[in-house]
């Protein structure tokens, strides 16, 4: 599966005409800049990054920890950390390092909420993770959002990206989690406040929606994984089998 770089979203420009010849005017007065490396964006560059960037995201497989997707000078079945103390879910996939230009693409798509980059983002995600879903048929569950953080991000990142890795595999989405009103973010917490905040943040919603199934979680970044602990231990409090963690980008922890 090609990584295509979509153009579509809400900045797109008219195909022709004084309305395209304004929105030039206006691009080049008020420029974008690209999301992973600073630079100008060309008028039909809309997905927040710039083509260099984009090429330079060209998904590869990378050693890692099996079960963290901690980055490892070569690939193992647990890192040290995790075999001291196994984490709750059975593996864990991230496609990128949590390093630029993937830290700029992730974060426009999680903030700024992008349309366009959800497409391609999923499409690299299939390159390195496709055949694992498409042979274990799991349930995808997009770590929620509170209503309010919802709002006021125009969407949930990770529900996005699950809906555009379900879509070609024909696979379900659930809402089986949620995110009370007013929970912490987790941005700025150290490892062990990142993990009571994490399992204070969640609670079960569908159970019933993931009993007896796969179940892979799905997030934007996976960082001490903290979050993915609770969602994990949630889902298999919920009767799941088999929980895994599929990530846009993995943080290097020190």
């Amino acid at each position: 599966m090609a990584l295509t770089l979509s153009t579509s979203g809400p900045l797109c420009l008219p195909h022709r005409g004084p309305a395209r010849l304004a929105a030039w005017a206006l691009s080049y007065l008020l420029p974008a800049a690209c999301a992973g490396c600073g630079a100008r964006l060309g008028i039909d560059q809309r997905q927040g990054l710039c083509l260099g960037c984009w090429r330079a995201l060209e998904p590869r497989p990378r050693p890692a920890c099996a079960r963290c997707a901690e980055p490892l000078p070569s690939p193992a079945p647990a890192c040290p950390r995790c075999r001291r103390q196994p984490p709750p879910y059975d593996w864990a996939e991230a496609i990128w390092e949590y390093a630029p230009p993937a830290r700029g693409a992730v974060l426009a798509f999680k903030l700024n909420h992008i349309p366009g980059l959800a497409a391609p983002l999923a499409e690299a995600a299939l390159r390195l993770s496709g055949q694992r879903l498409a042979r274990e048929r799991p349930v995808l569950v997009p770590v929620p959002l509170h209503a309010v953080r919802q709002r006021q991000r125009g969407a949930n990142a990770a529900e996005v990206l699950a809906r555009a890795l379900a879509a070609p595999l024909g696979l379900r989405v659930a809402r089986a989690l949620e995110r009370p009103h007013g929970a912490t973010p987790q941005t700025g917490l150290g490892r062990q406040a990142r993990q009571r905040n994490a399992d204070a943040s969640f609670r079960l919603a569908r159970p019933e929606e993931v009993f007896g199934r796969r179940a892979v979680i799905v997030d934007d970044v996976l960082t001490t994984g903290a979050t993915a602990g609770a969602c994990a231990r949630l889902l298999r409090g919920a009767g799941a089998r088999d929980i895994g963690i599929l990530a846009l980008a993995r943080a290097r922890l020190e």
